[in-house]
């Protein structure tokens, strides 16, 4: 790409591998040969993800990241960036425009991975407006604004040649110029990882002069490489001042507006934290001979939320699946001299048939515990499910199939459909490029105006290996809240499983009250798992931080 002072056109793909790594900026990197592959042509933006990013003080070619290494001719540290990328919202892959894409008036070239914009100097702070005309007449405009700097005035009290080490605590002072309230400061350090060197997340927190951060900080971030963590030695640490705000545009998939401000200080790293992805919890709880287990999880303090943070939750998922008809066939041989006679026998299990309003009454009471739990140990409240139903993002869901016959039980509770997918046309629909917080449970959530989404699924299994008609449940949990950071996934409260290796037995003549099922599943005994699970990985988060973590976000 040739501009004003005669850059040679022989630089356009280093331009391009500079654009494209910043505006992935922690996403998974690809190959030229694949980008260019899931790179399709469109003039119809109504399924594109538009991310327009405008990156101010790029950091120092010392740093010997991989991006910088690929675009060493042309890395201009304390210079500006701004690039537009169109992403695919159905499917995996990027998107070039038919048409044209400007900004501020210069034509653009597409320079791979669906991505157009340039370098600008270090003094250039105006607004930058990308304006998009497609061959088949749509015209979009996108204006970012440049943000206020950022400073690093100190590392643990020194102004220059700071040592960071990854056991301790860390104190930073930074520079926060007025306009900066509503801002992020996102926190960065050098790892390798698979052949490349570039800053990964240690965390996002709110904007502040100064920051006092946690000792367990560095073992619960991001890292990808668990092995060997943020290098050690030389390193150097970013922070990073960010907004974003998501834009309403007729015609287009979505768009995201993110501004960003940099500032990079090398350090020296020492120290062996524990570096950790999860922390988890499984075991027994109840009777000897038929306990109930759980296996419970959350991800580390980077993307798992303690539920201390959160206020309001909404049901978005509830419901119940059973077989209640097995046959056991069984063949047995016996030979009297040379006459072999095989005797075949069937035997027929059957769960009495039941009105479904016994099985709408088992999912209302399983609500309710719910609801309980989170209200008396938390303080969360949940939105009405009416509510929730009813919303627009929610009526994009896959929709649970209702069955309720002699031989099998399918029921959700008040119209609630299946937030994870379990069908592979649903699992496709769900599959895409877009930014974080365009993903389904996201975009759900801000509509709702909730900190959590709830999805339960209770299994039911009528087991032929004993000889007394039972059902043997197993109940899968998942809760989860909006995306921590501009490239993080969905936060988690939690996820896991509850179940027993047996039913309990029953008379029919239980079966005249309506809320028979909750002794016949085990209702009782999966609340209590779930919370000896709760307080179980509680006291690890209490350990690790967690609290501490999620205070300053």
């Amino acid at each position: 790409m040739c501009n004003k002072k005669g850059r040679s056109p022989v630089l356009k793909p280093f331009i391009a591998a500079l654009l494209v790594s910043l505006a992935l900026s922690g996403c998974v990197s690809v190959g030229n040969m694949t980008a260019k592959l899931l790179t399709a042509k469109t003039a119809d933006l109504s399924n594109a993800s538009v991310q327009v990013r405008f990156i101010r003080n790029l950091y120092q070619t010392e740093a010997q990241t991989t991006e910088v290494k690929h675009v060493s001719a042309i890395w201009q540290p304390g210079a500006n960036v701004a690039v537009i990328n169109f992403l695919k919202r159905e499917g995996i892959g990027m998107y070039e425009i038919d048409g044209t894409v400007k900004l501020n008036g210069e034509l653009l070239t597409h320079l791979g991975s669906g991505a157009y914009g340039k370098v600008l100097p270090a003094d250039d702070l105006s607004p930058q407006t990308f304006i998009i005309d497609t061959s088949t007449g749509q015209h979009f405009e996108f204006t970012v604004e440049p943000l206020p700097e950022i400073a690093i005035r100190s590392i643990n009290g020194q102004s220059e040649g700071a040592t960071i080490d990854l056991g301790k605590s860390l104190e930073l002072e930074l520079g926060n110029p007025s306009g900066t309230k509503d801002t992020t400061v996102g926190l960065k350090m050098l790892a390798d990882a698979v052949g490349t060197r570039a800053f990964y997340e240690v965390g996002t927190f709110k904007s502040t002069d100064k920051l006092s951060l946690p000792s367990t900080m560095f073992a619960s971030s991001s890292v990808p490489n668990i092995k060997f963590g943020f290098n050690k030695g030389v390193n150097y640490l970013q922070v990073e001042r960010s907004t974003s705000r998501l834009v309403e545009m007729e015609g287009i998939g979505a768009a995201q507006i993110i501004s960003q401000s940099w500032d990079t200080a090398p350090v020296q790293v020492t120290g062996e934290p524990k570096y950790f992805t999860h922390i988890s919890t499984e075991g027994e709880i109840g009777p000897e001979k038929s306990p109930i287990a759980y296996s419970l999880r959350k991800p580390n303090a980077a993307t798992g939320r303690p539920f201390s943070t959160a206020k309001k939750f909404a049901l978005a998922s509830l419901s119940v699946r059973g077989t209640l008809y097995q046959k056991k066939v069984s063949t047995s041989s016996t030979t009297t001299g040379n006459i072999k006679t095989t005797t075949t026998t069937t035997e027929t299990w059957q769960f009495p048939p039941l009105p479904t309003a016994f099985w709408d009454q088992l999912l209302e009471n399983i609500y309710a515990d719910v609801q309980n739990l989170m209200q008396e140990r938390y303080g969360i409240q949940f939105i009405p499910v009416g509510q929730v139903v009813a919303s627009g993002e929610y009526a994009k869901l896959e929709e649970i199939d209702q069955e309720s016959s002699d031989v099998k039980i399918k029921r959700s509770y008040k119209g609630t459909k299946n937030l994870v997918p379990t069908s592979i046309s649903g699992l496709l629909g769900q599959v895409s490029s877009t930014f974080a917080a365009d993903r389904p449970e996201a975009r759900l959530m801000r509509e709702l105006g909730v900190d959590g989404l709830v999805a339960i699924t209770l299994d039911l299994e009528l087991p032929t290996d004993t000889d007394k008609i039972t059902l043997r449940p197993r109940m899968g949990i998942r809760i989860t809240g909006p995306p921590t950071s501009q490239t993080a996934g969905q936060a988690v409260y939690l996820e896991g499983g509850i179940s027993a290796d047996k039913g309990v037995t029953f008379n029919e003549s239980e079966l005249e009250n309506i809320n028979a099922l909750n002794r016949i599943v085990r209702k009782e005994e999966l609340m209590a798992a779930l919370v000896q699970a709760i307080n179980e990985l509680e006291a690890q988060e209490k350990d690790l931080g967690y609290d501490l973590i999620w205070a300053l976000k």
